[in-house]
């Protein structure tokens, strides 16, 4: 019933600065299955990120995005779970005419002993509307652990930080909606679905600071997308744990 068209193909290179020991690339594959009709399909693509040297840091990598398995087996198990559904889902009406797309697509930035990948997921399965992730992780390649929240900015900081979120959150509101949300009302009074929202734990370093992100659904409707802000690292300054302060030094500007 179904025809497979496969592409496979690796880009190396992208070497981490500061520890030789660790490499990575990109693994890239695609691949699409039409239906007998060929009025629907699934289409599959990946370009995920690899480390291409055995040890530690490749375990680390695998386990927190591929369930520990290795970049194709993860790919090629995915893909065939959609396949599977997709025949299931079709095989009493052969007239479908959606077809089911997932796209799954790594940014890596490395800095010093700091890896920082960003995954990126769209998926559709019928329906309205597709729908999208992004997740970051932040590897210390030396120490070969991932980097959490509490490890940059300690808990017991979170809670002084409420005020200065509660801004930037209003000013993403007004730059959506076209329409003031100013202090004092709920935040549920914008895009917002509850008065108050807590910091986000996914989040990523950039030159200007670190950025947290919710995906849609987390805090807003879909029709809002996603939501982001930076708290700089100026503003962090006196919140930053030693590690914090670690980070800010190899990715803030010189």
């Amino acid at each position: 019933m179904f025809a497979a068209a496969l592409l496979i193909s690796v880009c190396t290179g992208l070497p981490a600065q500061g520890n030789d020991s660790v490499r990575f690339k990109m693994y890239t594959l695609k691949k699409s299955f039409p239906s007998g009709t060929k009025k629907s399909s699934v289409d599959l693509a990946f370009k995920i990120v690899a480390c291409s040297r055995p040890g530690p840091v490749q375990a680390l990598v695998q386990k927190i995005l591929y369930n520990g398995r290795s970049p194709e087996e993860y790919g090629k198990l995915l893909t065939a779970d959609w396949k599977n559904e997709f025949i299931a889902f079709t095989k009493d009406d052969p007239e479908y005419e959606q077809s089911w797309t997932y796209t799954e697509e790594h940014r890596l930035v490395l800095k010093g002993n700091y890896a920082v990948i960003s995954q990126g997921i769209s998926y559709y399965r019928g329906g309205a509307h597709p729908n999208w992730l992004e997740n970051n992780y932040i590897l210390d390649t030396e120490a070969v652990r991932q980097l959490q929240r509490g490890d940059i900015i300690p808990q017991r900081n979170i809670s002084a930080l409420k005020d200065l979120v509660d801004r930037k959150l209003r000013v993403v509101s007004e730059e959506k909606t076209g329409e003031s949300l100013p202090p004092g009302t709920p935040l549920s009074g914008g895009i917002y679905f509850e008065d108050a929202v807590d910091l986000s734990e996914d989040f990523y370093p950039t030159e200007k600071g670190l950025s947290f992100q919710w995906d849609p659904y987390e805090i807003t409707p879909y029709a809002v997308g996603g939501v982001e802000i930076t708290l700089s690292w100026q503003e962090l300054e006196n919140f930053l744990s030693p590690e914090g302060k670690k980070l800010a030094a190899a990715f803030a500007p010189k």
